[in-house]
């Protein structure tokens, strides 16, 4: 998961601001959160609800890259 984190960083043009291991801790995290709300809290998953956080979270942890 790390791995895929950088390259899909540098992919966007986007630099993490924090260590990858931590970022891909937390959107797998995320993602699991997701994944078993329907048992967390007896809401059907939503898929689109989970790109939603993730994408806040990258963006988040994230800066462009310097031109």
């Amino acid at each position: 998961m790390e791995f895929l984190m950088g390259r899909e960083l540098a992919r966007s043009g986007r630099i993490g601001t924090m260590p990858l291991p931590g970022l891909a801790y937390l959107v797998t995290r995320i993602a699991e959160s997701f994944l078993y709300t329907d048992l967390i809290s007896g809401q059907e998953p939503d898929a689109a609800e989970a790109e939603a956080a993730v994408t806040a979270l990258l963006l988040g942890a994230s800066r462009p890259e310097d031109p």
